[in-house]
């Protein structure tokens, strides 16, 4: 139910819009459901339509210019396109207060999670505390969105998923199976002919690929290490490794209790660079060679 709410969440005012009508707020304003469109929207709904009026609305942070905006806001609306407007609005707000509610609700049973249970007197009532992170580290023991690209969201899907138990998973290994994260290696005579994943329809594996997809252009070790897996087997192939990756990292810290220790780029790219010179020392060897460092 939360998710469906949260998703709903992403629901636009200027859903109907299209290029045929001369209201192209959604043009010149990125987020209209920022505070500059929705200070312009909720003006408009209350009888304002002067161009040069709905500009002063506008926040820092927009790039557009003031001109561009007027152009944008010049025109003018039907009757039934401002009722449609209207009714647009009164719905994304509805959602969005249901997913305030909802997030409240979350937030106080890893309230209740992260103290002793009193057996003969659990509720769920409102709290003093609003950092929903700040109660699944104390659920939990550790901040799981210190892995990259895992966040407050990403997080509270994954535990709905997998739960807090790990140690329902013998090891990580078990646990990326299970996702269908790991390699299927399929060997026949000592040669291996298949190393695809299992086909496994898991909304955690789901989430982890998810993640996986932001760490491109991540500083990271597991943004490094994405990048790495992207020039060798694809970006596809890459997303699921990487996926991978964060999931045992996941599974580590909440069964073991250990923060995550960010290494940088830098340190795999360091790795990666020493286990290539270890390589090219094996191969020189079997063929005879001695690889000399020359300084």
């Amino acid at each position: 139910m939360a998710l469906f709410f949260r998703e709903a969440g992403s629901i636009s005012p200027t859903w109907w819009l299209s290029e045929n009508v001369i209201f192209n707020l959604h043009q010149v304003i990125s987020d209209i459901t920022g505070k500059t469109g929705m200070s312009i929207i909720k003006a408009i709904l209350s009888g304002e339509t002067n161009p040069e009026v709905l500009v002063s609305y506008k926040k820092k942070g927009v790039k557009k210019s003031n001109e561009e905006i007027i152009k944008a806001l010049s025109g003018s609306l039907q009757f039934e396109q401002l009722y449609i407007l209207k009714q647009a609005v009164n719905f994304y707000e509805f959602f969005l207060s249901k997913i305030e509610e909802t997030d409240s609700q979350i937030n106080n049973l890893f309230l209740l999670m992260s103290q002793p249970i009193d057996e003969d007197n659990i509720s769920i009532e409102e709290n003093d505390s609003n950092d929903i992170n700040h109660n699944i580290v104390q659920a939990i023991g550790v901040d799981l969105c210190e892995i990259p690209g895992l966040n407050i969201l990403s997080v509270e899907k994954l535990i709905g998923e997998t739960g807090f138990d790990m140690s329902k998973w013998k090891n990580s290994k078990n646990f990326t199976s299970w996702l269908g994260l790991s390699p299927n290696h399929r060997i026949t005579g000592g040669t291996v002919f298949q190393n695809s994943t299992n086909k496994v329809q898991s909304n955690a594996a789901s989430i982890f690929r998810q993640c996986a997809t932001t760490l491109r252009n991540s500083h990271s070790y597991l943004g490094a290490f994405f990048r790495k897996k992207m020039a060798q087997i694809g970006y596809q192939k890459a997303i699921t490794a990487t996926g991978r990756k964060i999931a045992v990292i996941y599974y580590t810290m909440i069964r073991y209790k250990k923060s995550y220790s960010e290494l940088g780029e830098n340190f795999y790219e360091e790795l990666n660079r020493k286990k290539m010179e270890d390589n090219f020392k094996k191969l020189a060897k079997k063929l005879g060679y001695e690889i000399k460092q020359v300084v």
